[in-house]
């Protein structure tokens, strides 16, 4: 009797630990849609921002104190029409409030992938604490993940 306890128990762990896997990926396309604002000090060479925090204007956190960075990519909400951020570049500058405005849209990848929300910046501007200007370089925030704004400090 024990035997088949033990049989019975074992068959029922393994169908349930192999039923649960999923064997097919269904869409082999990124769906992956994210807003990238890169760091230059002088000139058009990327550089490193000692700690970079960035979050929503009214507290939630994207990036907390991360070290040496040369971009940040995030999501976007879709469902506004505009977005504000504060941003403070190393720990003992003062932060400034990055805006961005822009449209969302509905595109269709594929009837497997499905739909994405992607994205164009109509206007991009901050204040100027720390950041000396911005420059909108890309203003299609979609699938290829290029650099859509340029910050300059």
């Amino acid at each position: 009797m024990k035997y088949y306890t033990t049989l019975f128990f074992s068959i029922f762990l393994m169908l349930s630990v192999f039923s649960c896997k999923d064997e097919y990926t269904i869409c082999s396309q990124s769906k992956i849609v994210v807003f990238k604002a890169g760091f230059y000090a002088n000139g058009e060479l990327p550089s490193v921002v000692p700690s970079l925090t960035i979050g929503l204007a009214g507290g939630t956190y994207i990036y907390n104190k991360k070290q040496n960075l040369y971009n940040a990519a995030f999501s976007i909400n879709p469902a506004v029409d505009s977005a504000a951020y504060f941003i403070k570049l190393a720990d003992n500058s003062p932060a400034d409030t990055l805006t961005i405005v822009y449209t969302s849209q509905s595109v269709l990848i594929s009837a497997d992938c499905g739909s994405v929300y992607t994205n164009a910046i109509s206007r991009a501007y901050c204040t100027k604490n720390t950041i000396h200007s911005i420059k909108v370089n890309d203003p299609a925030i979609n699938l290829t993940g290029n650099e859509n704004v340029k910050i300059y400090y």
